[in-house]
C-alpha cells in the first residue's frame, strides 16, 4: 500500500470543497496532509496492536483502537462499544472549575503570578553580572 492510499488526493479535494468550493489545494499541501494522515493511522494502529498484545488478545479489536485514540488523542468514536457491549458514550471529563476553585478565585488568592510565592528572576529586576566567574575566584592562591 502506497503511503498516499490512506487519504487519496481526490478525497482531500472533496474535503476542501466541503469547506469552501473555491478552495484549491497545492500539491505540497496535499502531500503534507497525506503524510499527516498516514502517520496518524500508522501510530494509532501500532499503539492499538500494543494494547491488544498487552491484554493477551490474538486479534486487534475495535476496543483496542478506541483505547489508543482515547489515550493518545483524547478522541472517542461514536458507535464503538465499550467493554460491556454498550454503545453509550462515556461522559466527557468535567473541565469546569470546582466550587472550591471558584471560592479561592473570588477570595483574591491569585497564585498564577508567582511560583510557590517566589517570583521568577525576570520579575526581580535586572541581572547584575559579577566579574567573578566562580565563587572561589576571589581567593588568592599562595605563591
Amino acid at each position: 500500500m502506497d503511503r498516499s492510499d490512506y487519504l487519496p488526493a481526490e478525497r482531500l479535494q472533496e474535503l476542501a470543497a466541503q469547506i469552501d468550493p473555491r478552495l484549491q489545494l497545492e500539491p505540497q499541501a496535499e502531500q503534507v496532509l497525506q503524510d499527516v494522515a498516514d502517520d496518524f493511522v500508522e501510530n494509532v494502529a501500532a499503539f492499538a496492536c500494543d494494547l491488544a498484545r498487552h491484554r493477551g488478545g490474538k486479534a486487534l479489536e475495535a476496543k483496542d483502537v478506541q483505547l489508543a485514540l482515547e489515550k493518545t488523542w483524547n478522541m472517542r468514536l461514536p458507535g464503538v462499544p465499550d467493554d460491556g457491549g454498550n454503545k453509550l458514550l462515556r461522559k466527557p471529563p468535567n473541565n469546569h472549575p470546582t466550587d472550591g476553585h471558584k471560592q479561592r478565585r473570588a477570595g483574591g488568592q491569585k497564585k498564577s503570578s508567582t511560583y510557590g510565592g517566589v517570583k521568577p528572576a525576570s520579575w526581580i529586576g535586572p541581572v547584575v553580572h559579577s566579574k567573578r566567574a566562580y565563587p572561589g575566584d576571589h581567593m588568592t592562591q599562595a605563591e
